[in-house]
């Protein structure tokens, strides 16, 4: 019995310099029109992170004025710097103890980012042992009342606005007589509070409201 065992030879083929050449090209465009879109990808994190830290922020210092039962204030840098403290406001002396409780700085997160702030000269904001704000400010500047964060590189990132209700000017005011517009069973209504944003984004603490009779 014979076997004849047949063998092929597989040779092995590389990239020509042109072949080379043209793959080089097409990824080279692919990044060009990819990168933009990573960048801002990228701005548009940074800027979110930063206004969630400067939200946390204010919620730290509420819920430490409640704890503490004593003044407590949250103080950005100024000067379009998102770096924050908090500290307990002593009210006898009109100053800020030191060291702050919580700090923040944008080296941290938000290096490329910057924080405008309503009213311009407004860079603080105080709240009592009830968790409110203290309304005049107690400090020589007014009472914070928005703040932009945005990028400082030149894109299409997105900026995010966090507002802080002061009680004298508040946000958002509505005056509803509910028995002209519901048809109420028996005289009772039910309230609820909702929002909506499209396709933007955002997070509200609604820390106080009140009913009042027309």
């Amino acid at each position: 019995m014979h076997s004849t065992l047949h063998t092929t030879a597989l040779h092995a083929r590389g990239f020509t310099l042109l072949e080379l050449m043209v793959a080089l090209t097409l990824m080279g465009m692919m990044l060009a029109a990819g990168l933009p879109s990573f960048t801002t990808f990228l701005r548009n994190a940074e800027v979110r992170s930063t206004a969630e830290t400067i939200s946390n922020g204010l919620r730290v210092a509420r819920s430490e004025a409640t704890r503490l039962n004593r003044p407590v204030s949250f103080t950005l840098a100024g000067n379009g710097d998102p770096s924050w403290a908090i500290n307990i406001f002593n009210p006898s002396t009109g100053v800020l103890l030191q060291p702050p409780i919580q700090a923040y700085s944008k080296l941290e997160a938000g290096r490329s980012t910057s924080a405008g702030i309503t009213p311009f000269a407004a860079v603080a904001i105080t709240f009592n042992g009830l968790g409110r704000i203290v309304s005049p400010s107690p400090i020589a500047t007014p009472n914070l009342q928005q703040i932009d964060v945005r990028s400082l590189v030149d894109g299409e990132a997105r900026s995010l606005r966090i507002y802080v209700d002061d009680l004298t000017t508040p946000v958002l005011t509505v005056n509803l007589d509910l028995a002209s517009l519901l048809d109420l069973d028996g005289g009772r209504a039910w309230l609820g509070f909702t929002g909506a944003t499209y396709a933007a984004w955002e997070s509200h603490d609604v820390i106080e409201w009140t009913l009042k009779p027309l």
